[in-house]
């Protein structure tokens, strides 16, 4: 595997590099990849020590349309 990126709260991570530190195992994370981990992140209650680790890999964010809330259901 070259990367391994998540979204969480429509940003997008690069956590590649996590992956080995990641306290819960890099399984977790690669269930996710390439995918929306927001409700995954939240369920768990990370910690504020976790978010700002988070933050670290932040490398961009989505697009307005690409936003899960934007989404309209197709009839």
């Amino acid at each position: 595997m070259s990367s391994c990126w998540i979204v969480i709260r429509d940003k997008v991570y690069d956590v590649t590099n996590f992956l080995d530190e990641h306290p819960g195992g890099r399984e977790i994370i690669l269930e996710h990849a390439g995918m929306d981990a927001t409700t995954v992140f939240q369920d768990i209650s990370h910690s504020i020590e976790a978010q700002k680790i988070l933050s670290k890999y932040q490398i961009g964010e989505l697009r307005e349309k690409d936003k899960i809330y934007n989404s309209k259901p197709k009839p």
